[in-house]
């Protein structure tokens, strides 16, 4: 029971040190998407952004990006898809 208790607040601490340092900047592809979108949100596998399409405006998209393995990920005119 203690050992229970002592490994979910571990967890805890590690759920928190990921938040504070931004977890997603090291496990997200990095690709040209990140130059024209914005991060609102990633619960792996599904990432969510906001993406200027080619007139300028932003455009809410998201991407399952276990579908994307071994792809570019790519901004297309405000949507991400796999190259």
């Amino acid at each position: 029971m203690k050992t229970d208790f002592i490994l979910i607040i571990l967890c805890i601490i590690f759920l928190i040190y990921c938040n504070k340092f931004n977890i997603e900047k090291f496990i997200l592809p990095k690709n040209s998407w990140r130059e024209t979108c914005n991060i609102y949100d990633f619960r792996n596998p599904i990432l969510w952004v906001s993406c200027e399409n080619d007139r300028g405006k932003y455009i809410d998209t998201s991407i399952n990006v276990n579908k994307c393995i071994n792809k570019n990920i790519k901004n297309v005119d405000g949507i991400l898809e796999c190259e």
